[in-house]
Formats: structure tokens, C-alpha cells, sequence
């Protein structure tokens, strides 16, 4: 056999070795480039998860009152209202019912009777 046909495809054989090994080199740092923007940066606190940061709680003044409260709250003041409006009305019944009944003893002592007709007639 001659060295050549031996020593040809060991050369082949170390060139396809070398490229095979050259691209595996390329890939893997080309990887690791695009892998790197992935990386924690130690400066960033906001990356730091070994240590948890503080939360601060602020309390919020808000007073919250449900629909249905509000609608309560609405009816109830309409009730109050006409509440209001009956006891003047009420009020004005009353007044003018004395003083007609102030009217009518007044009336019955000028005339020196003992008591008031309607009374008497009730008997």
C-alpha cells in the first residue's frame, strides 16, 4: 500500500476535525454572547434576590361606603323629609284646631254658659 492512499484521508480526516471543532468553539461562545444579556447584573438592585427588599406600606384614608349604603342613605332622607313636611302640616292642623276650640269657650263664657254647645249636644 502507498502512503499516499494512507495519508491522504488521515489528512482529511484532521482538516474535517479542525473545522468540526472550529465551529463547535464558534457556536458555543455565540451562545454564550447571547446568553450574557440574560445574566444578573451584581450592580442592579433590583436583581439582587438573595436578599428581599424592604416593602414599605403606606395606609390609604379612603372611605368607602357600598352602593347599597348610599341608596339606604338616599331613601332615608327622603323619608326624613317628608317626615318634616307631615309634622309642619301637623303642626298647622293642631294650632288652627285650638284656637277654634279657644274660639268657641271664649265664645261660650261671653254668652256665661258652663260649657261649649258641641259638648252639651254630645250628652
Amino acid at each position: 500500500m502507498r502512503p499516499r492512499h494512507v495519508l491522504l484521508p488521515l489528512a482529511l480526516a484532521l482538516a474535517v476535525r479542525t473545522i468540526v471543532r472550529a465551529r463547535r468553539r464558534w457556536r458555543a461562545q455565540r451562545a454564550s454572547d447571547r446568553l450574557q444579556q440574560f445574566w444578573p447584573d451584581p450592580t442592579d438592585p433590583l436583581q439582587r434576590f438573595d436578599e428581599p427588599p424592604e416593602l414599605e406600606v403606606a395606609p390609604l384614608d379612603v372611605d368607602a361606603v357600598s352602593a347599597e349604603d348610599v341608596a339606604a342613605a338616599e331613601d332615608l332622607a327622603i323619608l326624613e323629609g317628608d317626615l318634616d313636611e307631615t309634622a309642619d302640616r301637623d303642626t298647622a292642623v293642631i294650632a288652627a284646631a285650638e284656637a277654634d276650640e279657644t274660639a268657641v269657650i271664649s265664645d261660650a263664657v261671653a254668652c256665661d254658659l258652663a260649657e261649649p254647645a258641641h259638648e252639651r249636644d254630645a250628652r
